[in-house]
């Protein structure tokens, strides 16, 4: 089934929703003073109450949750998440899963979330890898893709679109994230995800770019 892409993109972080005929899916949700923006993308998109199915947040740091009990409230949204992920979601800890809990950057980024975080919730649904995601109106599965966090997950649809959160980033150049928790782990995801039939790839920073430009770049 035929759906669009809408990016909103405010200033560090990205978020997407995807619609087609049926349904409103939004991958992660930015952080919560992009409410309005949110709220505008899917106003205008035509989105209604009750007809954004599922919001899948990709990890559980404050740029990708903080919309999350917003769009539950407003629009009778599921939150879908990793299953690792849950804790930070309900303790509002960026750092509960990560094994570099005492690197500067994430004790930093850990302080900031405390000070812009609005509320902890609990996830709807767990997502698994290789989960099917047409019951929600989205033929797309869930790929689990470790490195950024444990619980990272990323969605490939059918038609080849890959939305992977922090897993990939483009900010001047298409290349892995450079924030790692787990080395291993970031190498081994990135081995799968060469594997797959990936057409076009939408991070969660940075504009979208093709499989192709990522390989050029990346080898």
């Amino acid at each position: 089934m035929p759906y669009e892409i809408i990016t909103i993109a405010k200033k560090i972080v990205n978020c997407y929703i995807i619609h087609n005929e049926d349904s409103f899916i939004m991958v992660d949700s930015g952080f919560s003073f992009y409410r309005k923006a949110v709220n505008e993308a899917l106003i205008d998109a035509g989105c209604r109450p009750g007809e954004l199915k599922l919001v899948i947040i990709t990890h559980g740091d404050t740029d990708h949750t903080g919309n999350c009990i917003f769009l539950r409230e407003k629009y009778d949204a599921k939150i879908a998440v990793h299953p690792v992920e849950a804790k930070t979601l309900e303790t509002g800890d960026m750092l509960i899963n990560r094994k570099t809990r005492r690197s500067f950057l994430l004790r930093a980024g850990f302080a900031m979330s405390r000070l812009l975080m609005r509320g902890k919730f609990k996830a709807d649904i767990f997502l698994a890898d290789g989960e099917d995601l047409s019951p929600y109106g989205l033929n797309a599965r869930v790929i689990h893709t470790p490195g950024h966090t444990i619980g990272s997950i990323s969605i490939l649809t059918a038609e080849g679109d890959f939305f992977c959160g922090d897993f990939l980033s483009n900010n001047k150049m298409p290349k892995v994230n450079s924030l790692v928790d787990d080395p291993a782990e970031m190498a081994a995801s990135l081995s799968k995800m060469k594997s797959l039939d990936i057409r076009k790839i939408y991070p969660g920073h940075g504009q979208a770019f093709t499989m192709e430009e990522f390989l050029k770049n990346n080898g």
